[in-house]
């Protein structure tokens, strides 16, 4: 268990920016996207934790880690690297695909999605750089689909899978994966969080302490953020505060993630969260604690007699 603090995004402050999504974070860095009001179109964004760098006009940034930032180039259907201390864009296709994106990164390890006919839909791989290695969760969901690889961290690659192929598909549902095993887990949020089956379950962001998605609630209909955390192996939902609406959320890094909602008017807004856990009570040192507690009543007592003794 644990509680959660949500803090805005500072305004991102060029010309006609409004409705900014935040996806990637690597300490106190973040990435995103921002919507122009005034030519409609959408700009990619790098924030330092002071101050903002403009991407570019379709240049969406998804992830972070140490001085590259991935993501993709609407117009050309590529994904790009951009190197935060040149400022150069480096873009790559993969070999026979229609489109290329690159979703996470982690040091020199970067997950991304292709698609390679539009028949055939999504699919998602590890890039080292030169090579691609598939990551198809359909063995765990027992059929063909489309698998979104959009999280990593260390030897854990996390995502979402929908059954059946091409455009139209089920549901999403969350695993994980581990580069070193080849083992795919689902995630299977607890039954109290009464998942809407109807609705994607999305898995966003892994770091060392945390996993972070999105649910639909079946009982009200609103979208949730669930939580695990990897250290206590506990699940949590959460709700932004002050947001009238739960949009989405990205990474993880640490005991933070990212993500965006809708403010009390209506209005977009990016943000980043901090987990923190609840400290346990050590079972070992509550026997001392009540035994303290004891002495110190009884020598109230005993000073209460005595007073009363000499009156």
């Amino acid at each position: 268990a644990g509680t959660v603090s949500y803090a805005p995004l500072p305004p991102v402050p060029f010309d006609y920016a409004m409705e900014p999504a935040a996806y990637g974070i690597d300490g106190s860095r973040v990435v995103g996207k921002y919507y122009n009001d005034d030519d409609g179109e959408e700009y990619g964004f790098y924030y330092d934790g002071s101050n903002y760098t403009d991407l570019g006009i379709n240049q969406f940034a998804y992830g972070i880690s140490g001085n590259t930032i991935v993501g993709e180039n609407y117009d050309t259907d590529e994904a790009f690297t951009y190197d935060i201390p040149t400022a150069q864009f480096q873009f790559v296709s993969r070999p026979g695909a229609l489109q290329t994106v690159f979703k996470a990164i982690d040091g020199s390890k970067i997950v991304g999605q292709s698609v390679m006919t539009y028949v055939s839909g999504w699919d998602s791989w590890l890039y080292d750089g030169t090579d691609y290695t598939s990551i198809d969760a359909s063995g765990l969901f027992g059929g063909a689909g489309n698998t979104y690889a959009t999280a990593i961290y260390g030897d854990f690659v996390g995502g979402s899978f929908s059954k059946a192929s091409g455009p139209f598909s089920l549901p999403d549902l969350p695993f994980t994966y581990q580069i070193s095993t080849g083992q795919y887990s689902e995630v299977v949020l607890p039954a109290a969080f009464n998942v809407d089956p109807n609705w994607d379950t999305t898995l966003t962001g892994i770091s060392d302490q945390l996993m972070v998605g999105t649910y639909r609630s079946s009982l009200d209909n609103q979208n949730y953020i669930w939580l695990f955390d990897r250290t206590a192996g506990q699940f949590s939902s959460e709700s932004v505060t002050d947001a009238t609406r739960n949009r989405g959320t990205g990474g993880a890094s640490g005991n933070n993630f990212v993500g965006y909602a809708n403010d009390l008017n209506y209005d977009q807004f990016a943000y980043v969260a901090t987990f923190s856990a609840v400290p346990e009570i050590d079972p070992a040192g509550m026997g001392s604690v009540a035994a303290l507690v004891t002495g110190a009543l009884g020598l109230i007592e005993r000073r209460r007699l005595k007073a009363k003794m000499a009156a």
